[in-house]
């Protein structure tokens, strides 16, 4: 009885969307960077990048809460840049309840091919 009652405690938590799905698209390990360029996918890279991982997310977020934290994701990975795609209104609110509207939020994260010394917006 009791791990059907801790079950369902955790259940919220499994479907909840909570963390960033955070795909590589290659095995390479690469050093954390210290700084990533942020790209709209209007205003993509003039250099040569390749993709090498995908940072998904969803939820009442503000831009700037999923700027800062896909940056720091994409340092780990060892990113040179964030090309974010364009937000998703997933659902909306009632009208009053606007606070509740929910997105999808897409980054890809690029490595500079070859690294390059120059630079967009450092969040």
């Amino acid at each position: 009885m009791k791990f059907i009652v801790s079950s369902l405690l955790l259940l919220p938590f499994v479907y909840c969307g909570c963390g960033t799905t955070q795909i590589r698209y290659d095995t390479v390990k690469r050093p954390p960077t210290k700084t990533v360029d942020v790209y709209h996918e209007a205003q993509k890279p003039v250099q040569s990048y390749q993709v090498i991982g995908l940072l998904a997310d969803d939820g009442r977020m503000e831009e700037k809460t999923y700027l800062e934290g896909s940056s720091r994701k994409a340092k780990n990975m060892g990113g040179n840049g964030l090309v974010f795609a364009p937000f998703e209104q997933t659902s909306k609110a009632p009208d009053g309840w606007e606070i509740y509207d929910t997105f999808a939020y897409k980054a890809y994260v690029i490595i500079y091919d070859p690294p390059s010394t120059v630079t967009a917006l450092h969040p």
